[in-house]
């Protein structure tokens, strides 16, 4: 499993869950706001699978996990507001 990482401009981070799944947060947000949450990477076959969090679930596959990571950080740039994001039922749960 690789230590976790950051992206070169330090506003994302690509956090190893296994030796296959890594977790991809965007730095700019608390740790309770949903929208840190960016998505997930997983390995698949010779793939890395991206699954998307923000308005909606999404999944595209990359030939690298900075590409995949890269694709989750891009969408971060029209981040929902945190009422808008997938995971907002965490605000009203919590």
């Amino acid at each position: 499993m690789s230590a976790h990482r950051g992206t070169p401009n330090g506003t994302h981070s690509i956090e190893p869950l296994s030796t296959d799944i890594w977790r991809v947060s965007d730095l700019r947000f608390s740790e309770n706001d949903p929208r840190r949450l960016l998505g997930f990477v997983e390995l698949k076959g010779e793939e890395f699978e991206a699954m998307s969090l923000g308005r909606r679930f999404s999944w595209s596959r990359f030939g690298t996990l900075e590409e995949a990571a890269a694709h989750l950080a891009a969408d971060s740039s029209d981040a929902p507001t945190p009422e808008e994001h997938v995971l907002s039922w965490m605000l009203t749960n919590a």
